[in-house]
């Protein structure tokens, strides 16, 4: 496979027979058997889903005018489904991007990481932009 074949499937995005995957994962022999058992495929490893990154910047947004968001307002917000949201917002709390407020259930609520925050405005500063946008 050449580098100008590689980004043609990167354009082309996820599919039946095409899967991004960041890292290898503890699903992955899962994932890898149920492309096998289907028309088979490819699986692109060190690929991050640009679908992925996109969700992950609209939770951003949405936090710059709101204090927090649920599981329930990411998978109205992205489309997604409430696993999906689910698994993406795990994701931005391990990355320590959001924190995780609430015990259970319905009342579990995601706001931004204060430290992230902070990290964020001191970077803005160096770069020479407000302020005010990064936190």
């Amino acid at each position: 496979m050449t580098p100008d074949d590689l980004n043609i499937l990167i354009q082309e995005g996820e599919g039946t027979t095409l899967e991004f995957k960041e890292s290898l994962s503890s699903s992955f022999a899962r994932e890898l058997v149920a492309l096998a058992n289907t028309i088979g495929g490819k699986i692109l490893l060190g690929v991050r889903d640009a679908e992925a990154v996109q969700h992950h910047e609209m939770v951003g947004r949405y936090l710059e005018d709101h204090s927090s968001i649920s599981r329930r307002d990411v998978a109205e917000l992205c489309a997604i489904s409430d696993p999906q949201a689910h698994r993406l917002l795990k994701k931005m709390v391990s990355e320590r991007v959001l924190r995780r407020v609430g015990t259970r259930g319905r009342s579990v609520r995601y706001e931004r990481n204060a430290q992230n925050a902070r990290i964020a405005a001191a970077i803005s500063t160096v770069n020479g932009t407000s302020i005010s946008n990064a936190a």
